[in-house]
């Protein structure tokens, strides 16, 4: 049995997104790994305006889409080789449930074990026409975004900081009552959570179906309009955004969520368009080459931030320090910049991530070659 996707199989731009995506989701997780309160004052309220402006809500909604992506190049593949393809994918999701499993006992932000949970709906889209796949995603983003934006036009709060569960001080130590009270938080928060990740899956099933990323030729029209499309459609929530940071002595995401999160689809998609474009020039790849290395480790990454963090925040509260926003925001800077140059290490002895390993030696059943003959 073959590999998945050999190394020049990899789709070099899927890789960039990935990466830049990792430093945006650790800055976005921060607040939450250190417990910072929900508002801010001074230097800490402009960088949480910065964060509501172009980080919160953009990047998991980046990796979730690239998730659908990923999902049709490893199904598209394995069908090219005769492998059981729902069956392969079908473990391959209870591996990466497993390793959400033991990553909510760090924290409760974990993306993995939900993207597993409702990994397994994409497969009855595997087969379907582009048109109904697109239909569907459409049709459960309208549905997801619609009540926040409602209830933001009768100016009630509605809460929230990204869409995902936020973190609780001392969370991983309660074990696996914590586990059970996270999965009861997020059954009750079904109605926005499915259709929303769902529907980004989706839509990154129907581009690589489109075969967007490895015909990007065929497309540059189209992504170009989108490009100035999506950045036109963000303006009105950063107005608002910004509205409600000069009209409060403090500032929270709280106090203007709904434009938060709207934005979220606008400025990411503008995100991908721009980055997709801009890979197409050598000098850009080059560029870039550092965010293609350590998305190549994307799992490996995310989950070292929540390890870095749970052991810093631990020394933090053993000596009563506090951790202001500014200061937490140089940390994630350097941490990435550590993590950049571990990756370039890394791969240069070992084909794949650790856990990444793990991941598919789990999925295929057999031992995976890690290092490099």
């Amino acid at each position: 049995m073959q590999p998945s996707i050999s190394e020049q199989e990899r789709i070099y731009s899927l890789d960039v997104i990935r990466g830049v995506a990792l430093l945006g989701i650790l800055l976005a997780n921060m607040p939450e790994y250190a417990y910072m309160p929900s508002r801010f004052t001074g230097a800490n309220a402009y960088v949480r305006l910065f964060f509501d402006l172009f980080v919160q809500t953009k990047f998991y909604t980046i990796f979730s889409f690239l998730f659908g992506v990923g999902f049709w190049v490893f199904m598209d593949r394995a069908g090219k080789r005769g492998e059981q393809v729902n069956l392969l994918f079908s473990r391959r999701l209870l591996v990466l449930f497993l390793f959400g499993v033991v990553h909510l006992l760090f924290f409760r932000g974990d993306i993995l074990h939900l993207y597993a949970a409702i990994g397994f709906f994409l497969l009855s889209f595997y087969r379907k026409h582009e048109g109904n796949v697109l239909g569907m995603a459409i049709g459960l983003l309208a549905f997801s975004m619609l009540p926040v934006v409602v209830l933001a036009m009768m100016n009630l709060d509605v809460g929230g900081t990204s869409g995902l569960p936020s973190n609780e001080a001392g969370f991983w130590q309660n074990g696996l009552d914590t586990i059970w009270y996270v999965f009861g938080s997020e059954i009750s928060a079904a109605p926005q959570l499915f259709p929303e990740i769902l529907g980004l899956f989706l839509l990154g099933l129907y581009c690589g179906k489109k075969q967007v990323f490895t015909q990007i030729d065929r497309f540059r029209r189209p992504l170009r309009v989108l490009q100035i499309g999506s950045l036109i459609a963000t303006l009105p929530s950063w107005f608002l955004i910004l509205l409600a940071f000069f009209k409060n002595e403090s500032y929270g995401t709280n106090s203007a969520f709904a434009w938060v999160f709207f934005s979220g689809k606008t400025l990411a998609l503008f995100y991908v368009t721009s980055l997709m474009l801009l890979l197409e020039h050598p000098i850009w790849q080059k560029r870039f080459v550092m965010f293609a290395r350590i998305g190549k480790l994307a799992i490996t990454t995310y989950l070292t931030q929540t390890l870095v963090w749970t052991a810093l925040v631990a020394c933090l509260q053993a000596t009563g320090a506090e951790l202001t926003l500014v200061t937490g925001t140089i940390l994630c800077l350097i941490l990435f910049a550590v993590q950049l140059w571990c990756a370039r290490l890394w791969l240069t002895h070992y084909r794949f991530g650790p856990v990444e390993w793990l991941w598919r030696t789990g999925t295929y059943g057999k031992r995976q070659q890690l290092k490099r003959l």
